[in-house]
């Protein structure tokens, strides 16, 4: 927490190095939800019943923090199980309005669709 009482509540989060936060997205797989009609006068940066989600499938990657924030994305597309690129298995995640967690990332890398790793493997046979 930064500051007095009677000043504004900014507070630094860090995440954990097991946090999940690390993950490239398949956009195809992304599900649109509305989930209620936002309420004249409600905080749109609760934590909790947001008035719309998506639901899209990631795998964790190999990706660091640098300076207590996400370091540079990984390059788009991700290709998980080529050559050096490991990657954990597929999980749905769900997006939230940015504002509505303590730590936000506006931009998340993709993965490489099964055309384009086709095309790599037979690139590099």
């Amino acid at each position: 927490h930064f500051g007095t009482e009677a000043m504004s509540n900014d507070y630094n989060a860090i995440p954990k190095e097991d946090t999940s936060w690390n993950y490239a997205v398949d956009p195809h797989s992304a599900v649109f939800k509305v989930n209620g009609e936002y309420e004249q006068g409600g905080a749109p940066f609760n934590h909790t019943n947001w008035p719309s989600t998506i639901l899209v499938t990631g795998r964790r990657i190999a990706w660091k923090t640098y300076k207590h924030a996400a370091a540079e994305p990984p390059k788009s597309p991700v290709f998980c199980g080529m050559l050096t690129v490991k990657c954990g298995g597929p999980e749905t995640i769900v997006l939230v309005p940015h504002g509505g967690t303590d730590l936000r990332i506006g931009l998340f890398p993709t993965l490489a669709s099964h055309k384009y790793k086709e095309e790599a493997t037979n690139a590099i046979k």
